[in-house]
């Protein structure tokens, strides 16, 4: 419609434009050309007064082919199609997906915490702990142990024979088999000689002696014992002379005091002759190294007897590894009975007696326990272990029960 609407105004235009009037003729011609449209017949009339107004039309014309342009600018539409398929980079961002698959790489370690479960057996290992409550009932034949406690009495030796028939007392207080005891007393003179050999060319003889005065100590304690017993021994008339060399070589200063008085105590073995009177209530000895002479006797014990293979192979081999010893920490208690003055509890008299005297009724049954095996390996028969091992246990739980009271520092320092 636009083209015919074009036209008719161009032959419109080239109408009014012609010169010639006469054409007449022709005018009528081209209203059969123009004939379809009837309405292009009546815009002419208005048109041909104003001429000119028909002049714009014609730059109508020139926009509407600009307006084409525009029909190219609807092309970068498609262009903008393009962006479209860079959305397709966002498949491109799945090979990161992949990289995810690492994580489940991780897993692996997973597996790697199962060990953790293999930490599991050891709580089985504590199922042993249940195996020591046999012990516990075992506990009953140590009242059977207790018999050298009460030992002062006849009936109940009857029932330790072969043990408590080698028994001794001092009056009320008991006392580990004397046999044992004089061994002990051997062993001690025989650890102060290496000792003191030791110190040949000491530059500060008090400090290098200390194992001399810890063993002197306990020494004394254990010839205190032998000297009041009711039994007599080889060690029972030398025994004064034995303490008061002894106190003299804890006393010395130099190697030169210390030299002499070791040879006055190896004379004082054999003075059979009258001594100054001995008494459990006088303070034969320090507190101090006489306590550090029981964690060295019995850590030496349970060195070698923790199992009962080893148990065996010391009674097999030598017994007096084991018997002396428990019995040298039998009287050393009594003996500190008196050195309440020199704890940290001066005033805890009787605290102190009966903490001492516990801890010697528990050597003595450890001792006992000891040469009971012995006794019914030698027999033929099966000893039990288990009576010995609880004794032990019993005896460092005695230690740890005085610890508490007067010494809480030293709990569990039972060597």
């Amino acid at each position: 419609m636009r083209h015919i609407l074009t036209l008719s105004v161009l032959l419109l235009a080239f109408c009014i434009g012609c010169p010639e009037p006469p054409a007449p003729p022709t005018t009528p011609e081209p209203p059969p050309v123009d004939a379809t449209p009837v309405e292009t017949d009546e815009a002419p009339a208005p048109v041909l007064e104003p001429p000119p107004a028909v002049e714009p039309p014609a730059p109508v014309v020139d926009p509407t082919p600009a307006v084409e342009p525009p029909a190219p600018v609807v092309e970068p539409a498609p262009a903008v199609e393009a962006p479209a398929p860079v959305v397709e980079p966002t498949p491109a961002v799945e090979p990161p997906a992949p990289v995810v698959e690492p994580t489940p790489a991780v897993e692996p370690p997973a597996p790697v915490v199962e060990p953790t479960p293999a930490v599991e057996p050891p709580a089985p290992v504590v199922e042993p702990a249940p195996a020591v409550e046999p012990p516990a009932p075992v506990v009953e034949p140590a009242p059977a142990v207790e018999a050298p406690a009460p030992v002062v009495e006849p009936a109940p030796a009857v029932e330790m024979a072969p043990v408590a028939a080698v028994a001794a007392f001092s009056g009320d207080v008991p006392l580990p088999p004397l046999d044992d005891l004089t061994v002990q007393i051997d062993l001690y003179i025989a650890a102060i000689a290496r000792a003191m050999e030791g110190l040949d060319g000491s530059n500060n003889y008090t400090q290098d002696a200390a194992n001399v005065v810890r063993d002197t100590s306990g020494l004394v304690l254990v010839v205190l014992a032998v000297g009041l017993a009711d039994a007599d021994s080889k060690y029972k008339q030398p025994a004064p002379h034995i303490i008061a060399a002894a106190h003299a070589l804890i006393a010395a200063q130099n190697l030169e005091e210390g030299q002499a008085a070791f040879a006055a105590l190896q004379a004082a073995l054999t003075n059979t002759s009258d001594g100054t009177p001995l008494s459990w209530s006088d303070k034969m000895a320090d507190l101090a190294p006489a306590m550090k002479a029981l964690p060295n006797l019995s850590s030496a014990v349970k060195r070698i007897t923790d199992t009962e293979r080893k148990l065996n192979l010391v009674l097999d081999g030598n017994p007096q590894r084991a018997y002396p010893p428990l019995a040298a920490l039998a009287v050393i208690a009594q003996g500190t009975i008196p050195n309440v003055v020199q704890t940290e509890k001066p005033d805890a008299v009787e605290e102190w007696k009966k903490a001492c005297e516990e801890f010697r009724d528990a050597a003595l049954k450890a001792n006992a326990a000891a040469h009971l095996y012995a006794q019914v390996k030698a027999e033929g028969g099966e000893p039990d272990y288990s009576v010995y091992s609880v004794s032990i246990a019993a005896l460092a739980e005695s230690c740890d029960d005085c610890h508490r009271l007067f010494y809480p520092n030293a709990v569990g320092q039972t060597e």
